[in-house]
């Protein structure tokens, strides 16, 4: 072989090389920038979820509290205001506990302290994937109990409920609690579930160029 046959080889493979390298380069970024973009997405859906839940929840401690003024302003035309008392307590307690869960939800995907990126999203698949399963749990006991609640109040009125046990009652509040945990389970997947996926894809990616 001529020695310009092989400086044209040698050269050949070299820029071969130097544009393998720069394709790498090029989607590593890419993946990259799609990573941090599906992690924003997540926060700002969780931090949107986190204002209607403070919405919502100071909306419904204003209507209890403002029951519990009538109450005060005039006893005698709410008599039996004590009967509500328990009912309003539940409500109540679901409320908060429902604002503290969807506040720990925002931070899961918080990357604001985390001082490795890809350990930071890999935690957080892990958090939320506990998040997920322990708030599962939580509105499979709490929401029959709430429903049970709230149809005993709609049906009686708020000053005149007391606790009645009825089985066509529990099985409306099972049915709503299904119905509402298989809406809630159908959005994660369109959602949460499906940007998980994808976090997975790109980190793995990540993994094997390194």
């Amino acid at each position: 072989m001529e020695l310009r046959e092989l400086k044209d080889m040698w050269q050949t493979k070299i820029e071969g090389d130097i544009s393998t390298q720069q394709y790498t380069s090029e989607h590593i970024n890419e993946v990259i920038m799609k990573t941090n973009l599906t992690v924003d997405k997540l926060h700002s859906t969780n931090i949107f979820w986190w204002k209607v839940s403070k919405i919502s929840i100071a909306a419904l401690v204003f209507m209890l509290l403002l029951n519990v003024i009538l109450f005060v302003i005039s006893p005698k035309d709410f008599a039996q205001f004590e009967h509500a008392l328990p009912f309003m307590a539940v409500i109540g307690v679901f409320g908060l506990l429902s604002l503290w869960i969807n506040y720990e939800q925002v931070k899961i995907f918080d990357m604001g302290g985390a001082a490795n990126l890809r350990m930071g999203i890999e935690s957080s698949i892990q958090q939320f994937k506990r998040f997920y399963f322990l708030s599962s749990l939580f509105n499979l006991v709490v929401l029959p109990i709430v429903f049970y609640s709230g149809i005993l109040i709609a049906k009686m009125g708020f000053f005149k409920v007391k606790f009645s046990f009825s089985g066509e009652l529990v099985w409306q509040s099972l049915i709503f609690t299904a119905i509402t945990m298989l809406l809630g389970h159908f959005y994660y997947k369109k959602t949460y579930f499906r940007w998980l996926a994808e976090l997975k894809m790109n980190l793995s990616e990540l993994s094997q160029q390194n």
